[in-house]
């Protein structure tokens, strides 16, 4: 799943469905049959987030190196403002819609997105 989330190539890279029906995130499902997260996501969340990967090529974009040097911590993992400048990097620049997807990519709250929140989004 990692290295299949790591390709640049968006037309080989998983989507984020796919990502998140892996059985690598078997634990994050609860006992009921719930949606996964990318279902739980309102449709305008998910329609910029659509927006955000097709606005990039597949050439300009190396998620994971944008991802670390964005991990100021190195526990691998990125604050909202960072995501938000991540996002004006690869040339979307509503900062304040970038903040509201971070919220919504954040259900817990904790102000931190790992690396597999953003690249599944991605």
């Amino acid at each position: 799943l990692a290295q299949g989330m790591l390709r640049t190539n968006p037309v080989l890279r998983p989507t984020a469905e796919q990502c998140l029906e892996s059985a690598w995130m078997l634990p994050l499902k609860s006992t009921k049959e719930s949606p996964s997260l990318w279902k739980a996501l309102d449709p305008v969340s998910r329609l910029v987030l659509k927006l955000i990967a097709h606005r990039l090529e597949a050439d300009q974009v190396d998620v994971y190196d944008e991802f670390q040097k964005r991990d100021v911590s190195g526990r691998g993992v990125i604050h909202q403002d960072a995501f938000v400048t991540l996002l004006s990097t690869q040339g979307f620049h509503d900062h304040k819609l970038a903040e509201a997807v971070f919220t919504r990519m954040d259900p817990t709250g904790s102000g931190e997105l790992n690396y597999t929140d953003v690249a599944c989004a991605w």
